[in-house]
């Protein structure tokens, strides 16, 4: 497109002072204030430029700007007023196209050309407020931060797109090199956006169609430290869309830098908002434009240094994890991390259409890792202490996880683990999270988000030094495999699963296998209805005295060899509502219940069952069993049936079922 810079103007001399003029014209101090303009008109006798920005704003800088010309570019068609305003300024004039380079030093040709080369990363954005539509600016920005795990972003004002807008629409509409674009908001997409700052980077992928991901390089760049030294005077330009109409651009100052704040002498209108604060000589754009600041009468934006660090926090605030590990061996090379691989690949999928695998490759790298406040150079999986003592391990993830599969498996070092600022709302998989951390005696994790997640098995495997464990926060309404969930946790105390929803799991074998410390479990609000496989559920309870499942519906459960197998100390054992007319197995199901001295399994159904070995051996005390239901069938051979029930006697037994009987009488 054209810039206004490109027509050509007639010189204009001075006009004699007009007594209808306001007096903030004829300042003795000149301004540097130029501006693209369509409309300037009179309104209650002051000049107004586009009915907002008023002429007398430019006396907060007369100490500033001193000895500098008050210039004002505008279209032919208002020449009149121009010259209106020009009245007592001394040395005013209209610059014609030719003379521009030699008149104005700061907007000189050539750099006028090169600022609308960045025409490629502008936007305009329409947006509604109280039913009133509004338009504002935005751009596409290459962004080099090695932990910002994306390249190309769209940033604007929090002002124009916010949270509601994003939740309730779905879409964001905006122009681009004059054609309608649309991004699609999904949950794949990073978004980071501030009310307070006013700022909204909304992350672009190639397959928005927007960018041409090819020549990133000819888009604006985020200069992030451009304002660590000699930010005050820096010259700046902001393109812009004014009034939601044709691009266009002003110059002018950074003033100061307020913790983050630019207050700044460019020219802008309503629509501006948005823009970016482009520099002078390397044109890369060091802040986002915000609107006019009334109290001091001068424009502000918000520097991409605290945009920068404020999007890093989100980033990694509500995505780390901190440990704390013990290393007693000097020179001791100790897993500190397992499969944050496993939790990516799990990311990348092919699509159908084009079978190609998902652009994520190298997201592991872009874990960052800590510690003791020390950023590892690359990523490790393993590192090599040199020193005896406590660590604090950080890991800082800058995607969301789909999956935590075996995250810290075998990681025999680690004590304590913070998971209160890890984000899992998309992960999907848990399996075998903490498997194999054998010192871990704490995991904070009560905000930790469960409600995607299909599998838990193996999650808290063989954390033997695990005393306490409070999970009732943890949503599993779509967990369907909670095997090996809490096997081998043998210091287990207190285990806290109350709110644990099981009504789509099918798998629960060897759940609290070895669980030998723990000596109450209430699983009253189990609902089981799906339940297909319980082998060896609570082999090695040795510790519990009493178990209700009376709660449990196991009509479709095939499995239960070993259930209670090894519970030493249990007295009493609620499952009359078991239905078994499914199960084919129940090999060792009782085996080695010691404490037990009367069963009633007057309820079970066994006419599928085809494996019954060992199903009551070893249980010492047993006096008193109901199998009045007992059938037989379809078993060859009862094998050890009563192996070690020396206090069971044949009057003792309730059944209708011979081959029952000649076994006792074998035992």
């Amino acid at each position: 497109m054209k810039s206004i810079l490109q027509k050509r103007y007639k010189k204009l001399k001075p006009i004699k002072n007009n007594k209808s003029q306001p007096s903030s014209a004829s300042y003795e101090v000149e301004i540097n204030f130029k501006l693209f303009v369509k409309e300037i008109k009179k309104n209650d006798e002051k000049i107004l430029i586009n009915n907002e920005i008023k002429l007398n704003r430019i006396k907060i800088f007369d100490k500033i700007e001193e000895k500098e010309t008050l210039y004002i570019i505008t279209d032919k068609e208002n020449l009149e007023e121009v010259e209106k305003l020009l009245i007592n300024n001394k040395n005013s004039k209209i610059i014609e196209e030719g003379v521009l380079s030699q008149n104005i030093e700061p907007i000189i040709k050539k750099e006028v050309d090169e600022l609308f080369r960045y025409e490629n990363s502008m936007c305009k954005i329409k947006y509604e407020i109280d039913n009133l539509i509004k338009y504002g600016s935005g751009f596409f920005c290459e962004i080099d931060d090695n932990d910002i795990p994306f390249k190309v972003a769209l940033f604007t004002c929090n002002h124009i797109i916010n949270e509601d807008h994003i939740n309730n629409s779905k879409i964001i509409n905006l122009e681009y090199m004059n054609e309608q674009k649309e991004i699609k908001i999904t949950g794949e997409r990073r978004i980071y956006t501030d009310k307070f700052w006013d700022y909204t980077c909304i992350e672009i992928i190639e397959t928005d169609n927007i960018i041409n991901f090819k020549e990133i390089k000819n888009l604006l760049k985020v200069e992030a430290n451009a304002l660590k030294n000699n930010y005050p005077n820096k010259q700046i330009f902001i393109l812009q869309y004014p009034k939601g109409d044709v691009l266009a651009f002003s110059s002018g100052k950074i003033l100061t830098n307020d913790n983050g704040k630019l207050m700044h002498t460019a020219s802008t209108l309503e629509g501006s908002s948005g823009s970016p604060l482009i520099t002078k000589f390397s044109k890369s754009c060091i802040g986002i434009h915000k609107g006019f600041h009334e109290n001091i009468l001068c424009n502000i934006g918000i520097s991409f240094d605290l945009i920068i660090d404020n999007i890093k926090n989100k980033i990694y605030k509500n995505n780390m994890i901190i440990s704390e590990i013990e290393i007693n061996e000097v020179n001791l090379s100790s897993n500190i991390i397992n499969s944050y691989e496993n939790a990516i690949k799990e990311g990348l999928k092919f699509d159908d259409s084009s079978n190609k695998v998902d652009k994520n490759e190298e997201e592991i790298k872009n874990c960052i890792i800590e510690i003791n406040g020390k950023r590892l150079n690359n990523f490790q999986y393993n590192y090599t202490f040199k020193e005896k003592g406590i660590y604090t391990i950080k890991y800082k993830f800058p995607k969301l996880l789909k999956s935590t599969n075996f995250m810290f498996y075998n990681c025999q070092n680690l004590t304590n683990l913070d998971l209160s600022n890890l984000d899992t709302k998309q992960c999907k998989n848990m399996c075998g999270m903490f498997s194999g951390c054998m010192l871990l005696k704490e995991i904070k994790m009560s905000n930790i988000n469960t409600e995607q997640v299909h599998n838990m098995s193996w999650m808290f495997n063989e954390c033997t030094s695990l005393k306490d464990l409070n999970i009732s926060n943890f949503n599993t309404n779509n967990v369907t495999n909670m095997s090996y969930m809490f096997t081998r946790c043998s210091s287990l105390n207190n285990l806290n699963i109350l709110n644990l929803n099981t009504q789509n799991v099918t798998n629960t074998s060897e759940m609290f296998w070895g669980c030998k410390s723990l000596t109450k479990l209430n699983l009253e609000h189990f609902k089981t209805q799906n339940l297909v496989n319980m082998e060896r559920m609570f082999f090695g309870c040795s510790s519990l005295k009493d178990l209700d499942l009376s709660s449990f519906t196991t009509n479709k459960v095939t499995n239960m060899e070993g259930a209670f197998a090894e519970c030493f100390n249990l007295i009493n054992l609620k499952i009359s509502t078991f239905s078994t007319e499914n199960v084919i197995n129940m090999k060792e199901m009782f085996f080695r219940c010691k404490s037990l001295q009367s069963l009633d399994l007057s309820n079970f159904n066994t006419k599928n069952i085809e494996i019954m070995d060992g199903l009551f051996a070893d249980c010492d005390l047993l006096e008193s069993l109901n199998l009045l239901n007992f059938n037989t069938d379809k078993i060859s051979n009862l094998h050890w049936l009563f192996s070690g029930c020396l206090k069971l006697k044949k009057h003792k037994i309730i059944t209708k079922n011979k081959k029952i009987l000649n076994q006792l009488l074998q035992s």
